[in-house]
């Protein structure tokens, strides 16, 4: 599916055009959330490959990447209860509609509590996760999917071939 979304997209793009490649953003739910859901209840088995892979995609396309907030730590759609939704598409339409509020939650900084983010109440629910996934705890981790971002960007900005260079799509997709 992303190699016939990209060769679709790049075939658009004029020849002086720029790319620009974004994977979430604040009205969707999370990249990682989408796809774990579809791996089903091996999902989280996968989580940090999942993180890693897109992270791959995403750095190692021609253009402009867009990284949100939380992408580069494994973020996943925060748990909103009916009471705490402040989005108004969620307040008018729960339950046939959730809202955008799971993919808005705090960034997770550390693992005090307000995770880094506030003192006081942040608008939305902290995820439950952010004493384990949070910016402090993945710094110090060589393995971790901070530390891929921070490897892939650093090699992006020392490759021109991945920001300005041409793609060429091989094969058939699967059948190869």
């Amino acid at each position: 599916a992303f190699r016939s979304i990209l060769e679709d997209w790049y075939g658009r793009i004029p020849e002086k055009g720029h790319a620009c490649h974004v994977l979430s953003n604040h009205d969707q739910s999370r990249a990682l959330s989408r796809y774990l859901r579809g791996l089903g209840s091996r999902g989280a088995e996968y989580e940090n490959d999942v993180a890693k892979c897109l992270a791959a995609l995403l750095l190692t396309q021609k253009g402009t990447p867009f990284l949100y907030y939380g992408e580069e730590i494994g973020m996943r759609d925060g748990r909103i209860g009916r009471r705490d939704l402040q989005d108004p598409l969620g307040k008018k339409y729960y339950p046939l509609h959730p809202g955008r509020d799971r993919s808005r939650t705090p960034m997770q900084w550390d693992s005090t509590d307000g995770a880094g983010f506030s003192s006081g109440k942040p608008w939305l629910p902290i995820n439950g996760d952010y004493r384990e996934r949070n910016v402090t705890a993945q710094s110090a981790d060589g393995a971790s999917i901070l530390s891929w971002y921070r490897s892939l960007i650093r090699l992006r900005k020392d490759s021109p071939a991945l920001r300005e260079g041409t793609i060429e799509f091989l094969g058939g997709g699967d059948s190869d």
